[in-house]
């Protein structure tokens, strides 16, 4: 297939017929995503050369490998991401898509917008937002300004985390630990080796032994 340069004239709203590979990474099993098969590391896959790749290579996009393989981008200037597969799908171009829904919605102006612990995710049916600081993403194509308003709610919602921690299992190699990390670890595990140690029917992730070892390697750290 020849390669058309993506721009404003000929980008399209692609609505997929299979579950895009968001979809499928929300569908695995939680065990393959944190322990991926051990037959091919996926740091030590090599990847053909591609032509749409490269144009967007040259354009700041990275390219990351989910631990379980499936590849995501990213833009780090713009701080935006895509799960769609930018070797594959010819005339769609991310940030050309995110500038005509900012130009045709209540999205404050580009540039603005992502910054201050924000990020964007751009799939083929639109956008969800990204809220580093406050650990929240708002629903798909959901207005910015409405999102911004459930975040400052009185109520808290418990959506805006959810979709947040799915964000982050479906694109974890870009995003990095939060100030807090450490401490929110170390509460988790002292809960589980506690309701472990102290109850006999315990639903806690880990089991006593699994969270007194981890507690150890975080002490350590």
């Amino acid at each position: 297939m020849a390669h058309t340069s993506p721009n404003a004239s000929n980008v399209r709203l692609a609505v997929p017929r299979k579950p895009t590979r968001s979809q499928l990474l929300d569908t695995e099993y939680a065990g393959q995503i944190a322990y991926p098969s051990q037959q091919t590391p996926p740091h030590e896959r090599t990847f053909p050369a591609n032509t749409l790749w490269s144009y967007f290579a040259e354009r700041g996009w990275d390219e990351l490998v989910h631990p379980n393989g499936v590849l995501y981008y990213h833009h780090r200037s713009m701080n935006v991401t895509t799960t769609a597969n930018l070797r594959e799908i010819d005339g769609w171009d991310p940030l050309v898509f995110l500038a005509q829904l900012a130009s045709r919605t209540s999205l404050p102006e580009t540039g603005a917008r992502i910054s201050n612990g924000y990020e964007v995710l751009v799939e083929l049916d639109g956008i969800t937002w990204i809220n580093h600081n406050r650990q929240a993403a708002s629903e798909l194509n959901e207005d910015f300004l409405t999102f911004r308003l459930r975040q400052n709610s009185s109520s808290y919602d418990p959506s805006l985390s959810a979709e947040y921690w799915s964000f982050v299992q479906r694109c974890p190699c870009h995003v990095g630990l939060s100030k807090s990390s450490w401490t929110e670890a170390y509460t988790a595990l002292t809960w589980a080796y506690a309701d472990r140690l102290l109850f006999g029917v315990s639903n806690a992730s880990f089991s006593k032994d699994d969270s007194k070892e981890l507690l150890q390697i975080l002490h350590s750290l």
